[in-house]
């Protein structure tokens, strides 16, 4: 009941508003124990989900805490050494006012209902089995209760958030990209991984469709709502895409391949490439690739160094850690809510900052509920972020190149998107360049830039 009322009490709540009409969130409480930001009411007090979590698991297990300091540590989140001392942890739980009689000791030391007492209340009281699966049956038949609204994006963590909208992603991606039958549009899987058939099709979806994906990923995010429009637009979307792409086709890969990866690379619309099958593709799409002025050997040289390179700084250290999906989604939540992100203004990058800080204090949680030693294992995560800002930078340098060979698909979208210079592909240039009689035009394959030959 608490806890409904502070949730009445939050969502009720009219965010303020600045003298240029931009809507900010109300201050989050802080934690009663450690001074973090509070994510709730939690056994009586304000607090965060690490200390709630901590309280709930020392009076389920009966923990018994000596301090080696007489009961004098202090503990604050920015202080490491205070937090070493379960003891005065306890014991501040305790002053402040948290509830040993509203811990549900049926629960596990983590908040879950351990496997007895699903069992137990499987079926209500004083019902046998077979009158309880007719009982069943007769509520089936009835209409479902209406859901409740969603809470408001105080109590949404930002992984859930996160989380939320790349399914939403995927199910978008489904529908435009299926194409094995309409029933499978309406089966509640994600898309199929499948092999280049059409080069086509793919450039269709990988330039004009996933862009736009983005946009919706970025624009219906609870995190960003309150920043300016062009922030969004200029800055933080085009930092996001190419970065959310080195994110998830080398984690994609990875778990396609397996140990074989390097074989292979997945992209975004599941759509993947055997290296051993590059004359395949080259035959079935002859006809195209001679209208993008793409050669086998050139296209090879292009792309494939760009591959393993991803794999060799991104994916193969997702493999040697074995990165979750949930992982996975933390990191595409670094670089969404990047605060180095270049020309930003200070109120939005302290904005990001606020809500990374909360990302990381979410999965130090998740890792300690999970019995992992936290800090260690985000340290690992951490470290593929080197590679992805690498990986995204080369992708952009290589799409500049594409462009001036006019390889890909023109669409000053794309490129305002992507952050791609105007102006810059061959017939533009030759447009912008006064000509004149006694000059000759020249055509560079692309294949030469990788040759030498054209030096």
């Amino acid at each position: 009941m608490m806890q409904l009322a502070n949730t009445k009490r939050i969502t009720s709540q009219t965010p303020p508003e600045t003298s240029s009409g931009i809507l900010l969130l109300p201050a989050v409480p802080k934690c009663s124990i450690c001074g973090a930001d509070s994510t709730g009411i939690h056994f009586g007090v304000e607090a965060c989900a690490a200390c709630s979590a901590f309280f709930r698991r020392t009076v389920v297990l009966n923990k018994n805490y000596v301090c080696p300091k007489d009961g004098k540590c202090p503990f604050n989140h920015d202080s490491p050494t205070g937090q070493k001392c379960r003891s005065c942890r306890f014991k501040k739980c305790l002053e402040v006012g948290m509830d040993r009689n509203a811990v549900q000791h049926r629960r596990d030391a983590i908040g879950k209902y351990s496997a007895a007492v699903k069992r137990e209340c499987s079926s209500p009281a004083g019902v046998s089995e077979g009158n309880y699966a007719n009982l069943q049956s007769d509520q089936a038949l009835s209409p479902p209760t209406p859901k409740s609204p969603k809470l408001s994006v105080q109590h949404l963590t930002v992984i859930d958030e996160i989380t939320e909208q790349y399914n939403l992603l995927n199910q978008r991606r489904k529908i435009f990209y299926c194409n094995t039958s309409v029933a499978a549009l309406f089966e509640n899987d994600e898309l199929e991984f499948h092999e280049l058939d059409n080069f086509g099709d793919c450039m269709f979806q990988l330039y004009r469709v996933e862009p736009r994906l983005c946009v919706e990923f970025i624009d219906k995010n609870r995190y960003l709502t309150g920043l300016p429009s062009h922030e969004k637009v200029k800055k933080i979307l085009t930092n996001f895409v190419l970065h959310f792409q080195a994110v998830e086709e080398p984690y994609l890969t990875w778990k396609f391949g397996g140990a074989d990866c390097n074989r292979f690379w997945v992209m975004p619309n599941r759509t993947f490439i055997d290296f051993s099958r590059t004359e395949h593709y080259f035959d079935q799409n002859k006809a195209i690739m001679k209208e993008l002025n793409l050669d086998k050997k050139s296209a090879i040289k292009l792309f494939q160094p760009s591959f393993a390179h991803a794999m060799e700084t991104i994916g193969s250290k997702m493999a040697n850690i074995n990165l979750s999906r949930r992982e996975m989604i933390c990191l595409i939540g670094f670089v969404l809510f990047d605060p180095t992100i270049e020309g930003i203004d200070i109120k939005t990058q302290e904005a990001l900052q606020h809500v990374r800080n909360l990302l990381l204090r979410e999965m130090m949680v998740f890792y300690e509920n999970n019995g992992e030693e936290a800090e260690l294992r985000l340290a690992n995560v951490i470290l593929v972020m080197s590679g992805i800002k690498v990986h995204a930078q080369k992708t952009r340098e290589n799409m500049q190149m594409l462009k001036f060979f006019d390889i890909v698909p023109r669409d000053r979208l794309f490129d305002e998107i992507c952050g791609l210079n105007g102006n810059d592909t061959k017939a533009e240039r030759s447009t912008a360049t006064p000509s004149s009689s006694t000059t000759t035009t020249t055509t560079t394959p692309i294949g030469s830039i990788y040759d030498g030959t054209n030096e």
